[in-house]
């Protein structure tokens, strides 16, 4: 006879900070209610339950619920916005609920649209997050990870989204390492393109003397 799974109860959500919005840590009781726990994952599916201890005091948000998870299901997500009771999401659904609700997050919450973007993989979103000016700044100051999703098939190739973050990065004078690590490309590729693109180029910099050197630009 197979062992059946244990299920948790979701109770609540441990949040990053206490005074914004932002996308949060589901917390799970087991059945008898021996401590806390949080899902783990590699991919889109639970893999297990860890346990995190039985008292939780620090930026812990309670949820009278009684919905329950298994290791194999879906990946659950929390989301706080102000003024709003926090909810619990698939992923599934998160790319909904972005998608749905992309304008009303862009000016009030760009730091938020642009994690959204990235969890979900939407580059509509990334790119309008991209543009606010908020972020524009963080990322320019290097304070927040650009990260780029692209499919397998995508992988080593240029597209039309590809080359629109080459530009962006380029014009926020980072390095060609640095863009070619966002892009999923080479160093070398992304100093070809950039000068079959004819970027304008930069007074200083060592992605200028990079590209003098290897075209012999003058």
């Amino acid at each position: 006879m197979s062992e059946v799974m244990p299920s948790f109860t979701l109770v609540g959500v441990i949040c990053p900070i206490d005074d914004g919005p932002c996308i949060c840590t589901p917390i799970y009781r087991h059945e008898p209610g021996a401590g806390y726990f949080i899902q783990e994952f590699k991919s889109k599916t639970i893999d297990g339950f860890v346990y995190i201890g039985s008292e939780i005091t620090e930026y812990k948000i309670d949820i009278d619920s009684q919905c329950t998870s298994s290791v194999g299901d879906p990946v659950q997500y929390g989301l706080v916005l102000p003024n709003r009771a926090p909810v619990v999401l698939s992923l599934r659904r998160l790319s909904n609920y972005l998608s749905e609700n992309m304008d009303d997050l862009c000016i009030p919450h760009p730091f938020l649209l642009y994690q959204l973007a990235v969890i979900t993989k939407n580059r509509e979103a990334f790119f309008q997050a991209l543009n606010q000016k908020r972020v524009e700044e963080a990322i320019r100051k290097r304070q927040i990870p650009i990260t780029f999703a692209q499919s397998k098939s995508e992988k080593g190739k240029w597209t039309d989204e590809s080359v629109r973050l080459l530009k962006y990065l380029w014009d926020a004078r980072f390095s060609a390492s640095e863009i070619a690590q966002a892009v999923g490309q080479s160093r070398n590729a992304v100093i070809g393109k950039v000068h079959r693109l004819q970027l304008k180029g930069r007074d200083k910099g060592g992605a200028d003397k990079i590209i003098r050197l290897k075209f012999g630009s003058k």
